[in-house]
């Protein structure tokens, strides 16, 4: 299975991913690992790897990462690419402009999530936790749809 047959699985299970059914695993098809420059795989798997990694951190596994940084949108891979090479060639798109909301807002999530952890407000960190597992949910299906309409728009091979 390919990245648009998972593309077309997520859209219809999207729903049910949000009532915390297991998402469908990943796969890429011939072609599909690379777009625009960005590491599709890496860019996707790290941002689904915070949901790990924030349960960690509260979990006292893992060292407080810097707030400051992780609630920025623009040091990660998929972040420096959306604010480089990414906004050079697709930047036209409403589908970039929806994954660049989505994106910055799930770093914003993430840091409050870690910043509540910080102070003590367990209860409203775990409610935040929920939607860092949505926000990344989201980030991932926004550069899936953005790879789907620039192959529609012919802006990617």
């Amino acid at each position: 299975m390919g990245l648009f047959d998972w593309f077309k699985k997520q859209e219809a299970t999207t729903q049910s991913a949000q009532d915390g059914a297991a998402a469908k695993p990943l796969t890429f098809g011939e072609g599909e690992k690379q777009f625009g420059g960005l590491d599709l795989k890496a860019a996707l798997e790290a941002h689904s790897a915070w949901k790990k990694r924030l349960r960690e951190v509260i979990e006292g596994k893992e060292a407080m990462p810097e707030i400051g940084k992780v609630a920025r949108d623009d040091l990660c891979l998929m972040g420096q690419w959306l604010h480089g090479e990414g906004k050079r060639q697709f930047g036209d798109l409403p589908t970039y402009q929806k994954l660049l909301q989505t994106h910055a807002e799930f770093h914003l999530c993430v840091g409050e999530a870690l910043s509540c952890h910080a102070s003590g407000a367990h209860d409203q960190t775990a409610k935040l936790e929920r939607d860092v597992r949505n926000h990344s949910d989201r980030v991932q299906l926004d550069l899936v749809r953005l790879f789907v309409s620039a192959r529609a728009t012919g802006k990617a091979a």
